[in-house]
């Protein structure tokens, strides 16, 4: 039997909570202990009594529901802990999922809604409580998937997959929470690979728009095509500019032009800077790379273009400027050759998603 402690401000609601049909069919299960409208009364027992789950409002006088969270997880008082709000308020749910809440839910809280909440938690409570957890899952995942990024192998769709899979895990059948715990998991992934390949925070969007889709995702499956579709945006940016198997001289023109994107960057320059002679260094990168230097340069200061517009209100002169171009009418040709568009139709088209 596990006991279960409701903390709420307001008494109606703990009423409300307590005549749901759920309590019947799990009184061989959970037993409804404690019912209290004080959080600091609710600490106290805490700290006295073995509470198993532990369903707390998040605002609430003297202490709130993340504080309560925070002794819970510190002092290992109660091994679940339900958060619960009148708003749907993503920050609340955000914290509370990184200070290591079991769930995070939105009033008004339905019978389904909490039978889910207590199916899941009678699995998690019989567990033993030093088995492998869902954390370890996902870092096991997470390093798994950044490993077959940066050597190119051919799994990595599997790891994709495997990664979300041990998200959902974590999320149980909880939309929002999934969002969130997947949005840290692209983060985690995307920080790893730009701590590999500095360069790559200047091609691929940082997570922080994925996370605000994931959470207005509607299903499941349109949160994972989310965060698939960023991975693959990492997974080809590897693939494109640093593939697996090139020769030390590939290796470090493409070093020098990844790090020197402001300069104009000619043929003749960089094999200065390689100490290698122009005809060889072109007919050497072309062979190892699959596409030629002026291409290869071209095509990741396009990117970066397109990533500039997307995140900055820098102005067209400002951004030719910063990609070592003199004339940006010669680099908007550029960028409507590589994309089929316009700087100013792609600006538009960015502002008008981003107050979507």
């Amino acid at each position: 039997m596990f006991n279960v402690m409701i903390v709420d401000d307001f008494r109606v609601f703990i009423t409300q909570l307590r005549r749901l049909d759920v309590w019947k069919r799990y009184s061989d299960t959970f037993d409804l202990k404690y019912m209290l409208t004080d959080s600091r009364q609710a600490l106290d027992i805490l700290r006295k009594e073995h509470v198993d789950v532990l369903i707390t409002d998040i605002k609430m006088p003297k202490l709130s529901g993340l504080d309560l969270l925070r002794y819970a997880v510190e002092e290992k008082l109660c091994r679940c802990t339900v958060l619960l709000s009148e708003y749907t308020d993503f920050e609340y749910a955000h914290e509370a999922i990184i200070l290591g809440a079991f769930d995070y839910i939105v009033k008004p809280v339905s019978d389904t809604m909490m039978t889910r909440i207590l199916d899941r938690a009678a699995k998690f409570l019989s567990k033993n409580p030093d088995s492998r957890d869902d954390d370890t899952d996902i870092k096991t995942a997470s390093d798994a998937l950044c490993d077959s990024i940066i050597n190119g192998y051919d799994n990595y769709s599997e790891r994709v997959h495997e990664l979300a899979a041990a998200c959902g895990r974590k999320s149980g059948e909880n939309l929002m929470r999934f969002g969130i715990i997947l949005g840290d998991a692209s983060e985690t992934v995307f920080n790893k690979l730009s701590e590999a390949y500095g360069w790559i925070k200047n091609i691929v969007d940082s997570p922080e728009r994925l996370r605000a889709a994931l959470l207005r995702a509607d299903s499941r499956e349109a949160a994972e095509s989310l965060f698939t579709g960023f991975c693959n945006d990492l997974f080809v940016a590897v693939k494109t500019y640093y593939p697996r198997g090139l020769s030390d001289l590939t290796r470090g023109i493409a070093d020098y032009i990844l790090a020197n994107y402001s300069q104009k960057l000619t043929l003749s320059d960089v094999a200065d800077a390689c100490f290698v002679n122009k005809t060889h260094l072109s007919h050497i990168f072309k062979m190892n790379m699959g596409i030629s230097f002026v291409d290869y340069i071209v095509r990741y200061k396009m990117q970066m273009l397109r990533l500039m517009i997307a995140q900055t209100d820098m102005t067209v002169n400002e951004i030719a400027d910063k990609l070592g171009y003199d004339d940006c009418k010669y680099m908007s040709r550029l960028f409507k050759n590589t994309y089929g568009i316009t700087v100013s139709e792609y600006r538009k088209s960015v502002l008008n998603d981003r107050y979507r």
